[in-house]
C-alpha cells in the first residue's frame, strides 16, 4: 500500500507544522513547540535528548563556564519549559 506524501519532505520542524496547518498534509512529524506555534495537536511518539559537546580541556574556559551558567539559570529554564515539550532538569550539567 503506498501513503501519499510519503516521499514529500519539509526543511524543518516549523514547515511541517505549516504543511498540517494548510492541509498539505494530515499529520507530519515535529516537535511540540512547532506544532503549539500553529494552534496544532501533538501527540508525543518519542522523547530524544540532545547533548552539547565540547573537549573536556575547555571546561575552566570562561566562555564555556557562561555558557552553562546560563543554561543552569532558572530564568532560562522557566523559558524553555513555556515552550512545551522540553525536560530541562539536566540543562547545563554534565552527564554521568
Amino acid at each position: 500500500m503506498a501513503l501519499d506524501g510519503y516521499h514529500s519532505e519539509a526543511p524543518g520542524h516549523l514547515a511541517v507544522a505549516s504543511a498540517v496547518s494548510t492541509a498539505l498534509a494530515d499529520v507530519g512529524v515535529g516537535v511540540q513547540v512547532a506544532a503549539s506555534a500553529l494552534g496544532l495537536g501533538f501527540v508525543t511518539l518519542e522523547e530524544e535528548r540532545y547533548d552539547l559537546v565540547f573537549p573536556k580541556h575547555l571546561i575552566d574556559e570562561p566562555g564555556v563556564q557562561a555558557l552553562l551558567d546560563l543554561l543552569r539559570s532558572p530564568g532560562l529554564h522557566r523559558r524553555v519549559e513555556a515552550l512545551g515539550g522540553y525536560d530541562v532538569s539536566n540543562m547545563g550539567r554534565p552527564a554521568a
